[in-house]
């Protein structure tokens, strides 16, 4: 670093200005450091106070339970939406045919919704950087026959994630699959 100072005034003041600058920006920037970290700080507090308080393991079992009923919730939905597809592309492939009455069954019914809350946010910005996560099934035969499961869709879900004060997108895709032999649908765990 040059140590020698130019003898001209203005560009004394100059670089005095400029250092004051650059002072005022390390100080802001000192500052939001301080800020994030105490945010950080009182997160990481009301988390422990979350994982170690006394009812914790009460609201634990209550979670999980609600999240296995959710999830044969979601399980009893989609075979029932599946089931409809099916019975949907048999109707359109077979106009012509006389028997055009309806099943016996409507398959489509379901209970009355629980009041609670759905889930209405918006999708993520497109513009966030993304790390997939793609969950394949352990077995790729069919449980109930041992024919060959093929990919018949798939469920996206996303959630943001901050990583030193920077955001991505993390999607986890899970394949619906399809036995091609007796039409048993299942959904990669976890």
């Amino acid at each position: 670093m040059n140590n020698e100072l130019p003898d001209d005034i203005e560009l004394l003041k100059a670089m005095l200005r400029k250092q004051q600058s650059r002072l005022r920006q390390y100080a802001c920037q000192v500052a939001g450091y301080e800020q994030e970290i105490e945010r950080l700080k009182a997160q990481l507090d009301r988390l422990r106070r979350m994982l170690f308080g006394q009812s914790s393991e009460k609201k634990r079992h209550k979670l999980e339970n609600q999240i296995r009923q959710a999830e044969k919730r979601l399980s009893e939905l989609e075979n029932r939406l599946n089931t409809a597809r099916n019975l949907l592309e048999d109707a359109s492939s077979v106009t012509d045919s006389p028997d055009t009455s309806p099943p016996s069954e409507n398959p489509i019914a379901s209970k009355p919704e629980s009041p609670g809350r759905k889930s209405s946010r918006k999708p993520l910005p497109a513009e966030l950087p993304r790390e997939t996560h793609r969950l394949l099934p352990a077995e790729t035969s069919c449980p109930a026959c041992g024919g060959v499961l093929k990919e018949m869709g798939e469920t996206i879900s996303e959630q943001l994630d901050i990583i030193n004060t920077a955001f991505k997108v993390i999607e986890t895709i899970r394949p619906k699959l399809a036995c091609s032999r007796c039409d048993v649908i299942g959904t990669t765990s976890s």
